[in-house]
């Protein structure tokens, strides 16, 4: 059997049945199929605000989808079933840790051992503590993502809310508004474009600040103020690690 063979048979033929919505939720799907359809790089994204309206995508959304847009089913069934921030059903209230370099170095090990053994002890709260990929907010380290938003959450937070657990109260904050799920804070980097159209090509990227900074560093600075800056920043990037942070910025960089 053909590739294509294959995608027409994962294609619906007929369009799923929308009788269920409301017209509120089908203006808010329609709106979200026509943002994205032009976007070949943004499937994910796409599907990240299709689960804002309900809260999970349910499997008919995700025909309607296939249907509008082409995309096989296999596809994204796949992608939901793949990432744990993608929910087949209505999800328990999920508190997301992120375990990245830069949260564990400033204490995302302690806020998940403390959040993870007040859980543990009160399975009656309904709270799920979850592993999380980097967010791209490392600023907010160490980050917590409630509701699909992250938020820092500090050792000294954490406590205080492990010892409410445990009291049997369940206080996590209001959840926040339903919307894009990606919106920048003051000094969010790597997803501050992410909604742009055609963000994923190079020159939308540069229209908007892309490669910026890397361009003024190699033309304007030398080696060592570059190293220089990195050092007193106290930025710890993906991947980093606090421990050797100080020989890897001592180096000479090369010519």
């Amino acid at each position: 059997m053909r590739v294509s063979q294959v995608q027409s048979f994962n294609l619906p033929l007929d369009p799923p049945d929308l009788s269920g919505l409301s017209p509120a939720e089908i203006a808010r799907f329609s709106q979200v199929l026509e943002r994205w359809r032009t976007e070949p790089a943004a499937l994910l994204t796409m599907l990240f605000d299709l689960q804002e309206i309900w809260g999970y995508l349910p499997q008919r959304a995700l025909e309607h989808v296939s249907h509008v847009l082409r995309i096989p089913r296999v596809d994204l069934f796949a992608l939901r079933e793949f990432f744990d921030l993608l929910h087949e059903a209505p999800p328990r209230r999920v508190l997301g840790l992120c375990a990245n370099a830069p949260c564990a170095a400033r204490g995302g090990v302690q806020v998940a051992a403390l959040l993870r053994r007040a859980a543990d002890r009160r399975p009656d709260l309904g709270l799920h503590i979850a592993d999380v990929p980097c967010q791209g907010c490392c600023d907010l380290a160490p980050v917590a993502v409630l509701d699909g938003w992250p938020r820092r959450l500090t050792p000294p937070v954490a406590r205080r809310l492990a010892q409410a657990l445990l009291e049997g109260r369940l206080d996590l904050g209001p959840a926040p508004e339903r919307g894009g799920r990606v919106r920048p804070t003051p000094t969010r980097v790597a997803y501050r474009n992410l909604h742009r159209p055609a963000a994923h090509r190079l020159p939308v990227s540069r229209a908007h600040g892309g490669y910026a900074m890397l361009e003024q560093i190699v033309r304007t600075w030398s080696p060592e103020a570059a190293i220089r800056a990195i050092a007193e920043s106290g930025l710890l990037g993906a991947g980093g690690q606090r421990g050797h942070r100080r020989n890897q910025n001592s180096r000479t960089a090369p010519p």
